[in-house]
């Protein structure tokens, strides 16, 4: 395993590695549609590294704008943290809660002080899966309102 910053030419390759990890790297891919590879102060600017396996892409991270750092690096996040954050204590790191813990013992935040550390679980769902309500279907009118506590079971189930 190698692994290093990416430069705009890497760009393509990124991409791919990005749309075959689509639930885990939303952020990483909405960032980089909206900016590409620039690593500057501006909103969704940031800094990007790759772990590879030959000439493959197997892991990504990047340090953003906002001094987060978000992985997508199954097998490589600690070195890829390590990597991006030489110069900067990131604020915060987003990804999958075990590169999320990797990245901060590699980076030694174990012991920081959070403002929120949390687990959430990512849900998907295959376009193929996705199930129009019957309402829908058939031209019915579609009311909306916020929801309220009384809501509450049928949100739940």
């Amino acid at each position: 395993m190698s692994a290093r910053l990416l430069t705009a030419d890497d760009q393509p390759q990124l991409e791919g590695f990005l749309r075959k990890h689509v639930a885990e790297a939303m952020f990483l891919r909405f960032n980089l549609a909206q900016s590409g590879m620039v690593d500057g102060r501006e909103p969704y600017h940031g800094r990007y590294a790759a772990a590879f396996d030959g000439e493959r892409i197997v892991g990504v991270a990047a340090l953003y704008w906002n001094n987060l750092l978000i992985v997508c690096a199954p097998r490589h996040a600690a070195q890829l943290a390590s990597l991006l954050a030489v110069d900067s204590r990131p604020a915060g790191i987003l990804g999958p809660w075990k590169q999320a813990l990797d990245a901060q013992e590699a980076l030694g935040l174990e012991g920081a002080h959070h403002k929120l550390r949390s687990r959430e679980i990512l849900m998907s769902l295959q376009l193929a899966d996705l199930k129009i309500p019957a309402p829908l279907l058939r031209g019915q009118d579609l009311h909306c309102r916020l929801a309220t506590s009384a809501d509450q079971g049928l949100l739940l189930e």
